[in-house]
């Protein structure tokens, strides 16, 4: 019995937080993130190709259908056609498209069809490129529609996801909780994701691997690790549930090796799920650190930042050696203490939800991370080698706190690493301040940040035991 009243309780606190009035912030609850009408089960989402002049359109259908994708450069009045077989889950390579280039299309299956969305190609190398990473969406739907809200507000050109998109992996578990808070952006913006642990709860091939598509020829095999190219920049996505894969540290050898000889590719950037540095409860992987991070160090390989989560926290650590760690898994799941210890040094660390916009010119990286309110919680920037603003390497100063004093992080010959550490960020916790509930406790504020729309307090109380249980059978 003692049990069952916690748990009244809960559903009396989570639903005294809500309120009849439209407050216009966040995203709402479970019930303003419907499953998708119409003949479409999930789609279209974008996926960037393995060169800058392609694109993936993927969609779902209820049963097998016709595969077309209509596109054409906006402005222009004539489609051009891609056709596949039919599918269950559909997939569309569109190449040969004109770089820095916005795109309309459409797909259709059978007789029906989307909307006409639209997509722009990557830059020419040296362009601006604006690209977002978040990660570990999974429990918390609001938060996650809040932290994507925020994302689309940046305008990005790719967005990048470390994984644990759901709790459990499955399909089902994707187009009910996952698709219906982003699909609007992943029509206009590619979504690119590496695979948590979470993912892999569910055989990946009948679920996960059905959906999210990867950079990769359209005759070659699926596999979930790839690479790409847009701008001056390569993007390695790699899978850490298989970190100690002799294919796979080939696969980024090979890549690394790569960007290294190809003169307009200025920049690569590497993400994955489990941190190689972090001080949240997961805390460092040493089977990262062993096979991956002796090549993500060498300065030749021009990798300016790994991103990853699992750490439901954000944190950016450095180990000196010219490569900012940033930890971001802070897109919807239950926070993490960030007071941890860590091999590398601990820059900035928050227990917050939270994601990092990275803009990206020429020899110029620059990374802001941002809460789930807005506010700027860290920034650094990285110039490559010969680019303006290089400063000599040496070790963090002690003023190293303030929001407008950019201090060096720490590096070697791979290129400049300033830390901008600031902003407001780092209340919230485990539930105290900020209005984050982490781990799902909640004695310690509500979690307001959602829209508050007139609903039925029966509605009111029944999304809020769902939202309950669902935090509870997801801590782990």
């Amino acid at each position: 019995m003692g049990s069952l009243r916690k748990s009244l309780f809960a559903v009396f606190l989570l639903a005294s937080c809500t309120g009849s009035e439209d407050t216009g912030v966040g995203a709402g609850r479970q019930a303003a993130y419907p499953l998708q009408a119409g003949p479409f089960t999930y789609g279209p989402m974008l996926g960037r190709g393995v060169t800058p002049t392609s694109m993936i359109v993927k969609w779902g259908t209820g049963s097998s259908a016709g595969t077309t994708v209509l596109y054409r450069q906006k402005g222009t009045t004539t489609f051009q056609q891609k056709d596949g077989a039919a599918a269950v889950d559909h997939e569309a390579y569109l190449t040969g498209l004109t770089p820095g280039t916005t795109y309309e299309y459409k797909v259709k299956s059978g007789s029906s069809e989307s909307p006409v969305y639209t997509f722009t190609t990557c830059p020419d190398p040296g362009g601006p490129l604006d690209v977002v990473f978040y990660g570990d969406s999974r429990s918390d739907e609001d938060m996650h529609a809040t932290i994507i809200r925020l994302i689309r507000e940046k305008s990005p050109d790719i967005v990048l996801d470390s994984g644990d998109v759901t709790a459990n992996g499955s399909y089902s578990s994707y187009l009910s909780e996952f698709f219906p808070v982003v699909q609007e952006i992943v029509a206009s913006v590619p979504l690119m994701l590496a695979p948590g642990n979470h993912d892999v709860a569910s055989t990946p091939s009948t679920n996960y691997a059905r959906i999210f598509p990867v950079a990769k020829n359209e005759s070659d095999p699926w596999r979930s690790y790839y690479a790409f190219t847009c701008g001056n920049s390569m993007f390695v996505s790699l899978d850490s549930n298989n970190a100690s894969s002799s294919e796979q540290r080939t696969f980024l050898a090979e890549k690394l090796a790569e960007a290294k000889n190809t003169p307009s590719t200025e920049h690569v950037f590497v993400y994955f799920h489990h941190s190689a540095y972090s001080p949240g409860r997961h805390g460092d992987s040493s089977t990262v650190q062993s096979k991956w991070v002796p090549l993500l160090e060498d300065p030749a390989h021009k990798v300016r930042a790994v991103f990853s989560g699992h750490d439901h926290i954000y944190a950016r650590l450095s180990t000196g050696k010219g490569v900012a760690y940033v930890v971001s898994g802070g897109g919807g799941a239950s926070l993490y203490s960030s007071d941890d210890s860590s091999d590398a040094e601990t820059v900035k660390a928050a227990s917050v939800n939270n994601f990092v916009a990275v803009h990206i010119t020429g020899k110029r990286v620059e990374a802001v991370a941002y809460d789930d309110k807005g506010t700027v919680i860290d920034s650094f920037q990285v110039t490559a080698p010969g680019g303006s603003g290089d400063i000599d390497a040496g070790s963090p100063r002690p003023d190293a706190g303030s929001d407008n004093n950019p201090v060096d992080a720490g590096t070697s010959g791979g290129g400049t690493v300033d830390s901008g550490n600031g902003g407001n960020g780092g209340n919230g916790g485990n539930g105290g301040s900020g209005g984050n509930a982490g781990d799902g406790d909640l004695e310690g504020g509500c979690q307001v940040s959602m829209a508050r729309r007139a609903t039925p307090p029966l509605v009111i109380l029944l999304g809020a035991l769902a939202a309950f249980l669902r935090r509870r059978r997801a801590r782990v």
